[in-house]
């Protein structure tokens, strides 16, 4: 999960002198820098002011000046921030015992049956959340997934008793629990990218939509089904290594002020159950059960889609980097652990894939704009 967050990447030795750590590495990407915390997992990206300041760096004033910038973002320090000692003594420090396990339940999906347990009574909140309209009976699941938590702070994600991920972002728990069960579902696809966004699909291109919470993408998704695009997925975008759009077709999340845009195309989303998400209402707008047996797709674009009520329609090319920083806003995945090779090769990726910002006033403009996009 790419993420952001403070900590010492650079060391600022003099006035004339920058010193990276070791396991932070830089890549020029575009006309900017793409930065690798290695230790954190972590991705930044910089503008060509820094990427001109980096290249100039044994200069003393370039040198301040990069430093000063850097600070910005909470990236130059010359030791640990006062507080990280206590934060990593209490990530060693042993967690609160749980008598067995606050939750466990069966799923079904694409098919495949499922048990999860979940140790803390929050991860097992966030992934019921998630899966609730998937649950079914107690069954004899061939596969298990258990969230242990040994530590404050640490999550411990297993497959069948075997360990895939460690770590103190319950993100990254989340995002290795989607590849895992994608790996089920489509034995054998290389990942390139998980990214938090919808997709469709029309005449056999699918189209990446992009968006954070709020951003209309899931109506606008539900708008684009109930004119004959197909659906791929709501939430999370999978994309292998072949650069195509793999389907993982959870019930779409419709949040309450687009009930009444959606209820005249889609009458049985007033009956479904109402549930609270990031402090509003939501109902669950089922999809085909035939979305699971869709094949992956290439993906012809990238969209970052905005909903403005009255607005004209914009639609604006990205550059590289733009789309990149639009990405970093969110939530992504390259895998874990973070390395360079996955990095670069997700930035090659990101370089040919067509990006666009989309300002909308209504669906039907945003509906057009996209079958152009997939020349339609």
């Amino acid at each position: 999960m790419i993420r952001r967050g403070p900590a010492p990447l650079l060391d600022a030795e003099d006035d004339h002198s920058l010193r990276l750590r070791r396991d932070v590495t830089v890549i020029p990407f575009d006309d900017g820098l793409v930065v690798l915390d290695g230790t954190e997992g972590r991705l930044l990206a910089y503008d060509a002011a820094a990427r001109a300041l980096w290249e100039r760096r044994g200069s003393a004033p370039a040198a301040r000046a990069l430093a000063a910038r850097w600070a910005a973002d909470g990236l130059t320090d010359a030791g640990p921030a006062p507080d990280e000692a206590g934060a990593a003594a209490d990530r060693r420090g042993p967690a609160t015992a749980h008598a067995g396990w606050a939750d466990e339940w069966c799923c079904t999906v694409g098919g495949l049956a499922i048990r999860f347990a979940e140790q803390h009574p929050r991860g097992a909140a966030i992934l019921r959340n998630l899966f609730a309209h998937l649950e079914t009976p107690q069954v004899d699941a061939a596969l298990h997934f258990t969230i242990e938590h040994p530590f404050r702070h640490e999550a411990v994600l297993f497959e069948n008793g075997r360990e895939i991920a460690r770590t103190h972002d319950y993100g990254v728990i989340l995002g290795a629990l989607y590849q895992a069960l994608l790996e089920r579902l489509r034995p054998g696809t290389r990942w390139r990218a998980l990214i938090h966004a919808g997709a469709a699909a029309r005449h056999g291109q699918a189209i990446g939509l992009v968006g954070r919470s709020g951003s209309g993408k899931s109506t606008l998704l539900a708008a684009l089904i109930a004119r004959g695009f197909d659906y791929l997925a709501d939430d999370l975008l999978a994309v292998s290594t072949e650069g195509r759009a793999v389907p993982w077709p959870m019930p779409l999340s419709i949040k309450e002020g687009s009930w009444p845009v959606l209820a005249p195309v889609y009458p049985e989303l007033m009956t479904r159950p109402i549930y609270p998400t990031k402090g509003v209402e939501a109902r669950l707008l089922m999809p085909p059960d035939e979305c699971w047996r869709m094949p992956p797709l290439p993906l012809s674009a990238l969209v970052f889609p905005t909903y403005a009520p009255g607005s004209a329609l914009r639609l604006t090319r990205l550059s590289p980097l733009g789309a990149l920083a639009r990405l970093l806003e969110d939530r992504v995945w390259i895998g874990y652990p973070l390395d360079e090779a996955s990095v670069r090769a997700f930035l090659l990726w990101l370089e040919a894939t067509p990006c666009h910002a989309l300002r909308h006033g209504g669906n039907g403009d945003a509906e057009r704009a996209l079958c152009r996009l997939t020349g339609q």
